[in-house]
This record gives structure tokens, C-alpha cells and sequence, in this order.
């Protein structure tokens, strides 16, 4: 997990740093993106109601119209969102291409003995994968973890008893990621 004393967190971290306003506007869009998707099931089950119960009425067409919009403001906001992301991507991609454009033709080639260079060359191509763990660090992170927590506090507006089964699951969850996180961090 450490490497040359640095963890994890703290090397993204400074990989990020300079993309601060790109990534709160993310995490805007991620909240916004959250509630919206919430009112799906909401709706759906409205509609299934109405259905059921024999009755159509203006209030079904306006429930189908509020539920198409939302689902558009859904990809809207998910639109927003791969842009900004894609954005943080080609800037970390001519950053890091050009600090190896920079170190390559300064390299010593008497210290590198202790080294494979072919290797050295190839971390070039660690900022492809950079970018991909990052879109993903970025997007499916804070869509995940807000959907879970309106989605517990939601579910326990149907009855108490959803309220203990939302603590049960937060506290799993953070057993699991306590017990197996750092050697899932280690392997990766």
C-alpha cells in the first residue's frame, strides 16, 4: 500500500489537486443524479398504482410526463458529467506525457544500471490505465454511494424496521471494507 511513504489516498489525492473545480462539479452533478434517479422507482410505482386501481386521469399523464423528464435530466446530468470527466483525462494525459517528455532525454544512463529501462519507458502507458481508474474513482464512486444512502433513507419512510435493516448494511459494509481494504488496496 505504501510506496516510497506515500499511501494511496494521499497519491490521488495529489493527482487530483489540480482539478478541484472539475471534480466538485462532479460530485454536484452525482448529488443532483441521485435524486433524480430515486424518483424512478417513486414514479413507476405511482403509476402502477394508478393502473391497478382502474383510474386514468390527468394525474397519470402528468406522473408519465414528469417521469420521461426526469429520466431525461438523468442522462442529461450523466452527459455533464462524462464531459467534465473526460476533460480531467486529457489533462492528466498531457501533464504526465510531458513530465516523461521531460525526464526521458535527461535520463543518466550510468545510474540506471539497476534498472530495466524498456520497464522505465512503460510506465508511460500507466497513465492510460490512470485514466480509466480515475473516470471510475470519479463517476461510479459518489453515483453509488448517494444512491445508497437516499435509497436507505427512503426505504425507511416504508416502515421502522428498513431504518435497523439500513444500519445493519452500513455496518456490514463498513466491516467488510475495514477487514479486506488494505490488502485489496496492497494487491491492486
Amino acid at each position: 500500500m505504501a510506496q516510497g511513504g506515500k499511501n494511496v489516498f494521499q497519491s490521488i489525492y495529489e493527482i487530483l489537486l489540480f482539478e478541484k473545480r472539475e471534480i466538485t462539479s462532479i460530485y454536484f452533478y452525482s448529488m443532483l443524479n441521485g435524486l433524480v434517479v430515486l424518483s424512478f422507482p417513486l414514479g413507476i410505482q405511482s403509476i402502477i398504482n394508478f393502473v391497478i386501481g382502474g383510474a386514468v386521469s390527468t394525474s397519470l399523464v402528468l406522473l408519465v410526463i414528469f417521469l420521461i423528464a426526469s429520466v431525461l435530466i438523468n442522462g442529461l446530468l450523466q452527459v455533464n458529467q462524462m464531459k467534465l470527466i473526460e476533460k480531467i483525462q486529457q489533462q492528466l494525459f498531457v501533464r504526465y506525457s510531458f513530465q516523461y517528455a521531460q525526464a526521458l532525454p535527461n535520463l543518466n544512463l550510468k545510474e540506471t544500471n539497476n534498472y530495466y529501462l524498456p520497464e522505465l519507458v512503460n510506465r508511460f502507458f500507466d497513465t492510460v490505465s490512470l485514466q480509466k481508474g480515475i473516470s471510475k474513482l470519479l463517476l461510479d464512486i459518489p453515483a453509488a454511494t448517494i444512491q445508497v444512502i437516499f435509497g436507505l433513507l427512503l426505504l425507511s419512510f416504508y416502515h421502522p424496521v428498513f431504518i435497523l435493516f439500513g444500519i445493519l448494511l452500513l455496518t456490514v459494509l463498513y466491516i467488510i471494507i475495514r477487514f479486506t481494504g488494505k490488502r485489496g488496496l496492497q494487491t491492486s
